[in-house]
């Protein structure tokens, strides 16, 4: 899983940023990705607690680099490493 960010220096996110990424995932369900840009744009985060280390990502990564990332464990990761066997 490439965690890299190509448009960053080559920055990875710190296990903060990317355990507040996999608890918004696991929060926001399946269209997550779709949530967080909404609240990237408006900063409107509806009451979510970790509200600045996601800004931090946006603000270091941005909405292309959230484009590619998956989440660890997530059941996308799961059956495309069960499909590609």
């Amino acid at each position: 899983m490439n965690r890299v960010c190509q448009y960053c220096g080559g920055k990875q996110p710190t296990a903060e940023q990317i355990k507040a990424l996999d608890e918004y995932a696991k929060a926001n369900g399946r269209t997550w990705k779709v949530a967080l840009r909404h609240a990237w744009e408006t900063g409107n985060y509806d009451k979510w607690d970790d509200t600045a280390t996601l800004q931090q990502i946006r603000n270091t990564f941005g909405p292309s680099w959230l484009q590619s990332y998956r989440v660890t464990g997530s059941r996308a990761e799961i059956t495309r490493t069960t499909t590609q066997r």
